[in-house]
């Protein structure tokens, strides 16, 4: 199965915001809810690999 593109965690927040939800909580997730359900979008963090030379 091929893997499916990321969206920016803004561009999720804005196309659910237009569907009635709003942001109950932020720290590195976004929580949202309608009242009824509740969204947790996650924040895609960049990882920095180091590579150490002997």
């Amino acid at each position: 199965m091929p893997k499916l593109p990321g969206i920016r965690q803004r561009d999720a927040v804005r196309v659910f915001e237009k569907l009635g939800y709003r942001i109950a909580r932020e720290s590195g997730h976004i929580i949202m809810t309608n009242g009824k359900t509740r969204l947790v979008i996650p924040s895609a963090q960049i990882k920095q690999t180091f590579e150490f030379s002997a």
